[in-house]
């Protein structure tokens, strides 16, 4: 994570100088997803707001570029992903589908876009507005949302089926949500990348309260203690990574430090030598 967050900040720094907020945009992306991976969720949708103003600048500027659209459209997804926690922040978070709706149109329309980005990002808006509209109060609306979504996934590829389930589980479709969070569970297990915020938080959170609504209460328990297991593990292996980054940043102050020094004394260095040519010149 420390040396992301310093790559991307350093990008960020770059793109200031170069006076590109698109790739300005893309890095404070870059460093919001960071801090989503390590669970810091307020600094991500701190970072979130940040780009998608520029994203949003960058559309306005240049019209619908479709690069631009879509790293905006994304950047709202996991904003209303992160703050529509319940019925109260759902309500909030509905206020942004207008807003996703138009970027969603815009890479629609593209002439340049990619087809495979453009229907995941769709999957996307429709099961996201189907569980925000669902929390927020419109059952009608958020089924027809899903709808759409459930028309846009292939049947024999369940890679987008976890898109769903939030919806899947508020509507207490306990079945049909667990049929999508093992296609998930499975894919990330066989990758062995189980020690993440995205399956202890997400995948198995999903999976425990699936199982729990079904009545399933000895293997909700089970998963439960996996979650703390897993917990544990991530919290010693992030505690390592701050120290890392802060280890890291140091060494970065004091190199810079050092640079500023140095620059200072060629300064001085410069101006004694072209005072003394200045003098020279006179005597002549």
């Amino acid at each position: 994570y420390s040396d992301a967050l310093f790559g991307a900040r350093k990008g960020i720094e770059y793109a200031k100088l170069r006076g590109d907020i698109s790739m300005e945009g893309n890095f404070l992306q870059n460093v919001a997803l960071v801090y989503q991976d390590m669970g810091m969720y307020d600094e991500c949708v701190d970072y979130l707001d940040r780009s998608i103003e520029l994203f949003s600048e960058c559309m306005r500027r240049e019209g619908a570029n479709f690069s631009d659209a879509q790293e905006l459209l994304f950047c709202l997804l996991v904003k209303m992903d992160l703050v529509g926690g319940d019925s109260v922040q759902a309500k909030k978070a509905v206020k942004l589908l207008p807003q996703a709706a138009a970027a969603l149109d815009s890479i629609k329309k593209s002439k340049n876009g990619i087809k495979s980005l453009i229907k995941q990002r769709e999957i996307e808006y429709y099961g996201l507005s189907a569980r925000m509209l669902h929390a927020s109060g419109h059952p009608e609306k958020a089924r027809a949302y899903y709808q759409k979504a459930l028309a846009l996934i292939d049947a024999n590829d369940h890679t987008d089926d976890i898109q769903l389930v939030p919806y899947l589980l508020l509507a207490r479709r306990y079945e049909e949500a667990l049929k999508c969070v093992r296609h998930e569970k499975s894919y990330i297990e066989q990758s062995n990348d189980t020690c993440s915020h995205y399956f202890v938080e997400g995948v198995l959170d999903y999976e425990r309260i699936a199982l729990y609504g079904m009545g399933k209460y000895k293997e909700a328990a089970e998963v439960a203690a996996r979650q703390l297991a897993l917990g544990d593990t991530l919290e010693h292996r992030e505690k390592k990574e701050q120290v890392a980054e802060q280890t890291v940043l140091y060494q970065i102050s004091e190199k810079e430090l050092k640079l500023k020094e140095q620059d200072a004394k060629l300064g001085k260095q410069r101006a004694v030598l072209i005072g003394g040519a200045v003098a020279v010149l006179m005597l002549m």
